[in-house]
């Protein structure tokens, strides 16, 4: 979401994993790498349409051993890298979804 506008429909990213050179989120001119993340147990149950984004900077600031368990978003479970309507660039490798059955935790759900 543009300026964490929730009718803006720019960017909507549920994962967004980018390395990029940004004036605006960067202080030096130095990227890094992102690297053995584990995502797990996340429940969208409605709202805006989301997609998700990964996007390393180049062959030295790259992104790998992303692990994406139990994830339902826009009505349905997410169940390999297809249905996680993902963009990701030629710097990214190692990105793994898995789905055994979520059992939604914390408050409980309502139809409200």
């Amino acid at each position: 979401m543009v300026n964490a506008n929730k009718d803006s429909n720019y960017d909507n990213y549920l994962i967004d994993f980018t390395i990029t050179d940004n004036v605006h989120w960067s202080s030096t001119n130095e990227r890094g790498t992102i690297s053995n993340i584990l995502i797990e147990n996340l429940f969208v149950q409605d709202g805006i349409e989301l997609t998700n984004r990964f996007n390393g900077f180049d062959s030295n600031h790259h992104i790998d051993g992303v692990t994406i368990k139990n994830l339902y978003m826009n009505g349905k479970e997410i169940r390999n890298i297809f249905d996680l309507d993902a963009d990701l660039n030629s710097f990214v490798s190692d990105i793994n979804v898995i789905y055994d059955q979520l059992s939604p935790k914390g408050a409980t759900l309502s139809d409200k």
